[in-house]
């Protein structure tokens, strides 16, 4: 059975849109998918994680036109976002492609991430990440946020 690893947002940002905040994390991104591509490993994400990326491409397709308050302008021209309707389907053509399989967040998961928040300090988006990862057992996480370093019971990959 081929490990799996839970893939955050961030990761698949510096990946998608060549952002990355220096070689070394280049590195390791691009490793990781060539890996998740050979199918030596599995990636796999949240429907939460999945969302976000989502939103955070959208204003990032918007600041290309709109490089000042790129959220303003998505939300009051309904045809600049007409224009981007591809970025969903096409961030899902992505997935599929490297066949990352998408965690849904269920309520379970929500009321349980307070729990970890009080353990752990984590709050928001990192207590559900941890807490969907403690649900399907397991233990390693790409992520680029060292606030999950402090976790033992899980590995930054």
């Amino acid at each position: 059975m081929k490990s799996k690893v839970m893939i955050d947002s961030n990761v698949f940002l510096y990946f998608l849109l060549d952002t990355f905040p220096d070689q070394t994390c280049r590195q390791k991104i691009v490793t990781l998918f060539k890996s998740i591509e050979r199918r030596e490993i599995e990636g796999v994400t949240t429907s939460r994680i999945v969302d976000e990326v989502i939103f955070k491409l959208l204003l990032a397709k918007t600041r290309e036109t709109y490089p000042n308050k790129p959220l303003e302008h998505l939300k009051k021209e309904t045809e600049l976002a007409r224009r981007l309707h591809t970025v969903p389907g096409d961030l899902f053509d992505f997935l599929d492609a490297f066949g990352i399989e998408i965690y849904p967040v269920t309520v379970q998961h929500l009321r349980h991430s307070g729990t970890l928040f009080k353990a752990f300090g984590l709050f928001g988006n990192d207590a559900l990440i941890l807490e969907v990862m403690l649900s399907h057992n397991l233990t390693r996480l790409a992520t680029c946020d060292g606030d999950f370093d402090r976790i033992d019971l899980i590995e930054r990959y």
